[in-house]
């Protein structure tokens, strides 16, 4: 994949992860709906987390301070995903605000 693709890609997913993000802070937890918007949220983080190791144009060869913060993100996602699976609804939540926080900045 070329280079200029994959910072579209990227961002594209970045972009989409931003509004979900919000729709799913806005509306109502925990239904169907709330567990749809959340496995794509979901699958689209780990595509942005995942996608930003090849972004390495600035130190090439190298990652950078910005790829630690990509290792995180997978760490609290991880963590959110894994306590929706268990129905612990308090860590999913702070595990998942988390996240998105993260990803505002």
């Amino acid at each position: 994949m070329g280079w200029n693709a994959l910072i579209a890609l990227h961002a594209i997913g970045a972009l989409l992860a931003l509004v979900l993000g919000a729709v799913m802070l806005a509306r109502r937890k925990g239904d169907l709906d709330h567990r749809r918007l959340g496995r794509i949220w979901m699958v689209d983080m780990y595509w942005v987390v995942f996608s930003s190791f090849g972004l390495t144009r600035l130190h090439p060869g190298h990652l950078s301070w910005i790829h630690g913060l990509s290792a995180w993100t997978f760490v609290s996602l991880t963590m959110a995903w894994r306590a929706a699976r268990r129905r612990d609804v308090g860590q999913h939540r702070g595990w998942a605000i988390g996240t998105c926080g993260g990803l505002i900045g």
